[in-house]
């Protein structure tokens, strides 16, 4: 007969809680944009990556447009950050892919679509099968952008901390899992903001902090 497990309340053999990556507001986003002075070094030359994704409105698990923006606080003196928002705008590096497989689909009645119109640059054609190892490599080296679609270039992991933001970023958490990509875990993600819960705070004391 097997044994029963005893059990305890000692705390020393619980496993102890993973920590995620942190929820940051106003102050914190400020920091790690050179807006104000950081309290810690954990969000220096942190990299921003936006994702907005769009699926097709009568099947949500067809991700039809794939955007990303990066912002490499690298890029950004800080400075610059305070007196001109210019030159951190032109910083900013942008991608928009498609997969190929969901070209002709196009929302038209609950939302007005335009996959067309990418106004930062030339969309990228991608196979469905491919947008995993393509999202792989930008958060792998977010520097290489431009490259992470070319297969023949290799992109080895520079482990950059990373600062992930969305608009509503737990939909697009949910379509980056129907492409077979998951943030969840990532350790180089130190950080998070959802611009849509900033916004209903009042985007305009990011610029206060």
């Amino acid at each position: 007969m097997l044994e029963p497990v005893a059990h305890t309340d000692d705390q020393s053999v619980r496993t102890p809680p993973t920590l995620g990556p942190e929820k940051l507001g106003f102050q914190r986003l400020a920091a790690a944009l050179g807006f104000s002075q950081p309290v810690d070094d954990s969000l220096s030359e942190a990299v921003f990556i936006c994702i907005d994704c769009e699926a097709f409105e009568f099947a949500q698990d067809k991700v039809t447009e794939i955007g990303i923006a990066i912002l490499d606080t690298r890029e950004v003196a800080p400075s610059a950050a305070k007196s001109d928002t210019e030159s951190m705008t032109a910083a900013i590096r942008c991608a928009h892919y498609r997969p190929v497989e969901y070209s002709n689909l196009m929302n038209k009645k609950r939302v007005k679509g335009c996959p067309d119109c990418f106004g930062f640059g030339v969309s990228t054609w991608i196979r469905l099968a491919d947008a995993k190892q393509v999202l792989e490599r930008i958060f792998a080296d977010p520097a290489r952008l431009q490259e992470a679609a070319e297969f023949g270039a290799i992109i080895p992991n520079t482990h950059r901390p990373i600062i992930l933001v969305g608009h509503g970023l737990t939909n697009d958490e949910q379509y980056l899992r129907r492409l077979g990509f998951s943030t969840t875990n990532m350790r180089s993600i130190v950080g998070y903001a959802d611009t849509q819960e900033l916004a209903g705070m009042g985007m305009y004391a990011l610029c206060k902090c």
